[in-house]
């Protein structure tokens, strides 16, 4: 009795994490589609791209003395659009960003304004 209820538990076992494995990996065809790429390093104010596209996040980087901010608009054509993003990442902290727990849709744009000596960021988009 000890010998099948032991077989039993050691099947439960393997049966948990084999369902555990399939429902934690997403289907191939998935996986490109949720791909977050980077824009490059951006410098001065202007448009990131007049694409639909949907926000992943932002790094924000410094000089290592002086502060970083960085507004991120939800239009192309300049900072008519609403906010998105509007950081301030200090000199001496180097690095910053955001990354919302879900991709944002940003069906005209998106536009970046970014102040500050040496100041530079990445914008990370996906294509839908």
């Amino acid at each position: 009795m000890k010998m099948h209820r032991a077989l039993f538990l050691a099947v439960t076992v393997l049966i948990l994490a084999w369902l555990a494995t399939v429902m934690c990996v997403p289907p191939s065809y998935a996986a490109e589609s949720y791909q977050c790429e980077p824009t490059g390093a951006i410098t001065a104010s202007g448009t990131v791209t007049s694409d639909e596209v949907e926000f992943c996040g932002i790094l924000v980087r410094t000089d290592g003395t002086n502060a970083a901010t960085v507004i991120l608009y939800d239009h192309s054509t300049g900072a008519t659009g609403h906010k998105l993003v509007d950081l301030t990442v200090n000199g001496s902290d180097n690095y910053g960003g955001f990354a919302p727990p879900f991709t944002i849709p940003l069906p005209k744009g998106a536009y970046i304004s970014i102040t500050g000596t040496g100041a530079w960021a990445i914008v990370y988009f996906r294509v839908p």
